[in-house]
């Protein structure tokens, strides 16, 4: 008898592309608007057979040939491949999240859910409060998703920062939109006004209207402090937004940013990406496009030592040895006094190797791995401190009880310090969570702040992980409340109960400890969208505005 793989027989329909996904040679997907082709581990654009296969999306097959156009899908029934047009269902599929750079943060969004659809469109759904969600200012609760209006001929949007209550955008020409409270003039237009519907940043401070940005990045956290950055095709970085401890690195200024305002540094030095420590001790960190890191702002937070207002070399580490990212810790409901315990940075090399420093003393726990549990601030001799390797990334909650989770180049999990309900309990060492259910990690996330917490863990085979803080069954398992840490237990840690393939989560709502108000938002591979928790406002769908405790679809 003949021993035939299935799988390495033919073409394979994935549905949306996700890179936190893994792909067979062959798999067919959606990207771009059009279909491609998984070839060694890439993918490339789907032409099968014919020399005349010119356009990206068009699938030809000997002989006749069934071509793919504009707003078509690749379509299989089982026996035969063709394109459909699918115009009529084309406001109905999502192609991608709204996202947040709310690594180790409390804050989602305001309660509310927005995606970009196969038709270009950009709807939203839940509380509709302050303008944050493209719709109104009126604080209502939406469970049909809206439209989010642009004015007429202007480009697709292909990225959106959720901060909270404010929300950027940016089109394919390379222009920024905001909408949302503008708590600190972050919108960029010189008011505090808050705007309702998206309104164009280009054109003011420093961002001229043939400026084209090619990255948004943003943080909002402890005290309400916040800030955005804009990076355009030239490497250079503008910023608005709350310019404690002078960390813009403008100069000698402490004045909110109410227009967007180009940092020097950036004119000569080209930069890829741009990280920001929002409390009252604050610092931001650029990350050169050949990986090297500056640092600016308070002294301790940015870890240089000294208080900069402008953005100085900072590679303790070695200058070979180049960064991939910065994450600063959320410090909210802390439980002594309002400064303290909201200095906490970690620094992800290149090669996996995770550097940590900050506010230690006190604290219950021991987020730095290496059973040292006291301040690690820059007149402390281990500053800064390798604290593990072999990392892709990580994130750390400190406030008062400080825990740590690192994502490992082998897709497991490991944990140290309180447990916060990330763990079954407390250590001071790195401890390697249960491998039957955190394995084959592509994406971490982590929510909470003070005594409690909540994982979420993306797998490469599109299951989803959420542990922890379980309140209004926010964790998608069926079960209201924390997770139990013992085996065979209904809420001991497992994926979310949905047989699709997940490409891609997002958090809603704010995670502070027993919140009623959040909820996580998955898209799968066939352009559905679900969320698992808290209904407040609408935003998981429920005009009773009622928690679901396993993922509830939105419907379009």
């Amino acid at each position: 008898p003949m021993n035939i793989d299935i799988s390495q027989i033919g073409y394979r329909w994935k549905g949306i592309y996700s890179a936190n996904l893994t792909y067979a040679e062959n798999d067919v997907v959606y990207k771009d608007g059009g279909a491609y082709v998984i070839r060694s581990n890439a993918p490339v654009p789907f032409a099968l057979g014919q020399q005349d296969a010119v356009l990206k999306g068009q699938l030809l097959t000997g002989g006749l040939s069934a071509g793919g156009f504009g707003n078509m899908v690749l379509h299989t029934d089982g026996a035969t491949v063709e394109f459909r047009f699918q115009d009529t269902r084309a406001g109905t599929l999502a192609t991608k999240l709204a996202r947040s750079d709310h690594q180790a943060s409390y804050y989602g969004s305001l309660q509310f859910g927005m995606t970009i659809m196969q038709d270009r469109s950009v709807r939203s759904w839940g509380r509709q409060a302050g303008g944050a969600a493209g719709c109104g200012t009126a604080d209502i609760g939406r469970t049909v998703p809206n439209r989010v209006p642009f004015p007429p001929g202007t480009p697709h949007i292909v990225d959106i920062l959720i901060m909270w209550s404010d929300t950027f955008y940016l089109d394919a020409s390379g222009t920024v939109w905001h909408s949302g409270q503008n708590g600190a003039s972050i919108g960029g237009y010189g008011t505090t006004a808050a705007q309702g519907t998206p309104r164009k940043v280009n054109g003011n401070g420093d961002l001229g209207t043939d400026i084209k940005i090619v990255k948004l990045t943003g943080r909002i956290d402890s005290y309400d402090y916040r800030g955005a950055g804009f990076i355009d095709d030239a490497g250079r970085v503008y910023v608005t937004g709350n310019n404690t401890s002078s960390r813009m690195g403008l100069g000698a200024t402490t004045a909110d940013v109410n227009v967007p305002r180009l940092i020097p540094l950036t004119e000569t030095v080209p930069m890829k990406d741009m990280f920001f420590g929002c409390t009252n001790n604050g610092a931001t960190w650029l990350l050169s496009r050949t990986g090297q890191l500056y640092a600016c702002g308070e002294l301790n937070t940015s870890g240089r030592g000294n208080t900069n207002n402008v953005h100085e070399l900072w590679m303790p580490w070695g200058e070979a040895n180049t960064v991939k990212e910065v994450v600063h810790s959320t410090s909210n409901l802390h439980w002594i006094a309002g400064a303290q315990y909201s200095r906490m940075t970690t620094v992800l090399l290149d090669n996996g190797d995770l550097y940590m420093w900050g506010d230690g003393a006190g604290q219950v726990g021991g987020g730095y791995g290496t059973g040292y549990s006291g301040e690690l601030f820059t007149n402390n001799a281990l500053h800064p401190y390798k604290v593990n390797e072999g990392v892709v990334t990580a994130s750390s909650i400190n406030g008062g009880y400080h825990r740590t989770l690192c994502l490992m180049d082998d897709g497991g999990i490991q944990h140290s310090g309180s447990n916060g309900a990330f763990a079954p309990d407390n250590v001071t060492t790195w401890r390697t969570l249960d491998p039957t259910v955190f394995n084959n990690g592509t994406k971490l996330l982590t929510m909470g702040s003070l005594y409690q917490s909540q994982g979420m863990l993306l797998r490469s085979d599109g299951q989803l992980v959420l542990w922890g803080d379980g309140v209004s069954g926010r964790l998608g398992i069926g079960a209201d409340g924390d997770t139990i840490w013992t085996a065979g237990s209904i809420s001991y840690p497992q994926p979310a109960k949905l047989d699709k393939t997940i490409i891609d989560f997002m958090p809603l709502g704010d995670f502070q400890p027993d919140s009623s108000t959040s909820s996580v938002m998955m898209l799968t591979s066939d352009g559905g969208v679900y969320v698992t928790g808290s209904g407040y406002a609408g935003q998981n769908g429920d005009d009773d505005s009622e928690y679901s405790a396993v993922p509830r679809q939105i419907t379009f």
